[in-house]
């Protein structure tokens, strides 16, 4: 019995060393170990609100989702290893609500996520989108802190022209109709992975250019403007045999784009190409009126551009012009 106890206990401390010894020397360990500790909490509160979700019971989500602030605010101080999963369940509640009196129930939350962690933009937008019917002044306070820390995104600013209108205040809403308009510093960017555009911050372009033999060749511009006309240039550094080309461009939802032109150089010498020659293909949104194409998702815009009628050849530096802007939130009458 007791060489039996001696082998058990032999067992543990060298699986022991094992384990310490991984995590010593493994990084790799160390991080995935700490990724799925961290993701437990936000399991756990997630199955524990399922029951309140599904019935939509929304004081009792509110109750549970406090719960979790308490567990992430107590177990760490300031943006913690917490955080990620804490917003997840909050989404996955809050998303759920339609009527103001649903939102209402869930402000005791809220208000609380915000005054803990006063530079994360969800927080201050969900207040906004939760005192609009009820305090619209508070509302756009709200909606100032969301613009403050991400000028971009458009949803702060269609709570805002609402909240505005509700107060009988037509000049506030023109005021945040012009600067939607020209909003371009920055938009969300997820936590759990790196958008294309880094940040998504409405200013880039991308121009993929492919070969005859199928290769892909790459060109940045940084300078997208919300105007008509404007041409971008794309340089290569090699002289490329041109048979396609995608450009990409980091846009938010509610923008929209129209080719106006394209510009092939190649030695000094320029060809200027007519829209007759190419197909314009959106890789995602839609076509809207005037060859327009409206962007629909958050991750950026495509547009293949396909040559019709074999008039691409050698470049060095292409030019687009582009004309683009960001599509009214409401109707004229409000936003002229």
């Amino acid at each position: 019995m007791k060489k039996y106890a001696f082998s058990i206990i032999l067992a543990l401390i060298l699986i022991s060393f094992v384990v310490i010894g991984s995590l010593l020397y493994s990084p790799n360990i160390r991080h995935n170990l700490y990724r799925v500790l961290a993701e437990v909490p936000k399991i756990a509160y997630m199955l524990a609100m399922r029951k309140d979700v599904v019935n939509r019971n929304f004081s009792g989500m509110n109750v549970w989702l406090n719960r979790q602030l308490d567990f992430s605010a107590n177990m760490f101080s300031g943006q913690d290893v917490f955080l990620p999963g804490l917003m997840d369940n909050a989404n996955y509640a809050i998303e759920q609500a339609t009527f103001p009196s649903e939102y209402l129930a869930l402000l005791p939350f809220i208000n609380r996520l915000a005054g803990n962690y006063p530079k994360l933009f969800m927080a201050h937008l969900w207040r906004a989108r939760t005192l609009l019917t009820k305090e619209p002044t508070a509302a756009i306070k709200a909606v100032e802190r969301a613009v403050a820390l991400i000028p971009g995104d458009e949803r702060p600013y269609r709570l805002a022209i609402n909240a505005a209108l509700r107060l009988n205040d037509a000049s506030l809403a023109r005021q945040y109709c012009a600067r939607y308009k020209i909003a371009q510093a920055g938009n969300v960017h997820p936590y759990s992975y790196n958008p294309f555009f880094y940040g998504a911050h409405l200013r880039g372009l991308l121009l993929e250019i492919v070969d005859k033999d199928g290769v892909s060749y790459f060109s940045k511009n940084e300078g997208l403007k919300f105007e008509d006309k404007v041409r971008f240039n794309f340089p290569f550094a090699t002289p490329v045999d041109v048979k396609e080309m995608r450009l990409f461009v980091s846009t938010a939802t509610g923008v929209s784009i129209r080719i106006d032109g394209v510009e092939i150089a190649h030695a000094g010498i320029i060809q200027s190409i007519t829209l007759d020659n190419l197909y314009i293909i959106p890789l995602n949104g839609y076509v809207i009126d005037d060859r327009r194409i409206i962007v629909t998702g958050n991750n950026g815009s495509g547009l293949s551009i396909i040559d019709k009628n074999d008039v691409f050849g050698m470049a060095d530096a292409i030019a687009v012009r582009l004309s683009v802007r960001r599509e009214p939130l409401v109707l004229p009458e409000v936003c002229d």
